[in-house]
């Protein structure tokens, strides 16, 4: 179904992606060492499936409100940065520490890689048990006008369908591996989540608002990893705007990134004016705008903070040389 998959170790001099219905080929991506010094210092598929079980769009007072789900995106997506910033610059390797105790030898690339598919995985096999299907998924695993916020995450992870577990799925493990080498795994860990959340937030936002289009309000909940592959597929859009990017069904006509991607967004936009009920195209549409807002600002956040650290700990050690002081 899918034309080309990446190899993750080592990366070809020329590694080629896959994404759901278009494959890219780009040149060699930097190292993270070359990204600092560059910054200078799904597809989300929200479909509403008709043999999925309805949530109850709660009117009452006890639905929580628009900034409660504002706070907790923000909240979260503040704390997990911040949380993945203090491991990466920590001594504690969660790699080598999973690698002992299971004897494997993965690197943190393909754990990250691994934990994310993983995870989505299982949520999939929540969703084939009737049982969960009809009660427990539609409640915290779809988001909806009086769903609890964490929805805004747990339907990132969420997919009830074989097809649009295994599209996202395909994209992120094609595009993700190259970005996390780039980035790091930390980073990348804190941008996935963050941006997946975010893109729900924004859909949320516009379904729930008494200014959205009449057009676009077909949509009663959400669900898929699509929001966070496009801020992914943004991002590298961004960083490397000359990478080629194929269709799928059309391997031998190639597109330059930064054309492909303004008009992915395009067509989004046509399909919410022109009521294309099967995905969620303001989602699509929230995490792009995520994703080039992170390229934009937080990369060059995270790694002008990860400078100072490194400024810090060098000062730190000067100082005990002067001291007389053993440094380990």
């Amino acid at each position: 179904m899918f034309s080309r998959f990446c190899t993750r170790a080592p990366l070809p001099a020329r590694p080629i992606f896959s994404h759901s219905f278009f494959t890219a080929r780009s040149a060699p991506l930097p190292t993270h060492a070359s990204l600092l010094q560059r910054a200078g210092l799904s597809f989300r598929q929200y479909a509403t499936h008709s043999s999925l079980p309805r949530p109850r769009l709660s009117t009452s007072n006890s639905s929580p409100s628009n900034t409660t789900y504002i706070t907790f995106a923000l909240s979260f997506s503040a704390l997990t940065s911040y949380a993945a910033f203090k491991y990466d610059n920590s001594s504690l390797n969660l790699t080598a520490t999973v690698n002992r105790l299971t004897g494997l030898s993965l690197s943190s690339q393909s754990l990250t890689l691994f934990a994310l598919i993983g995870t989505n995985l299982v949520v999939f096999a929540a969703w084939q048990n009737p049982a969960l299907r009809a009660r427990v998924m539609p409640r915290w695993f779809l988001t909806s006008a009086g769903s609890h916020p964490v929805t805004l995450l747990t339907s990132t992870f969420s997919h009830a369908e074989f097809w649009h577990l295994g599209l996202n799925m395909v994209g992120l493990y094609s595009f993700g591996g190259s970005m996390i080498t780039a980035m790091g795994a930390p980073h990348f860990t804190a941008f996935y989540l963050s941006s997946g959340v975010l893109a729900s937030l924004i859909s949320h936002l516009f379904r729930t608002s008494s200014l959205r289009l009449a057009s676009a309000s077909t949509h009663t909940s959400s669900l898929g990893a699509s929001g966070a592959l496009y801020s992914l597929l943004a991002l590298t859009a961004y960083y490397y705007p000359s990478t080629s990017v194929s269709l799928l069904f059309v391997p031998f006509v190639a597109f330059p990134l930064k054309f492909f991607m303004p008009g992915l967004m395009a067509m989004d936009v046509a399909g919410i004016l022109g009521r294309w009920g099967r995905f969620d195209h303001v989602a699509h549409l929230g995490g792009a705008v995520v994703g080039f807002g992170w390229a934009m600002m937080g990369v060059p956040m995270w790694l002008s903070a990860k400078k100072e650290v490194v400024r810090r700990k060098i000062k730190e050690r000067n100082e005990r040389v002067w001291r007389g002081e053993r440094w380990e």
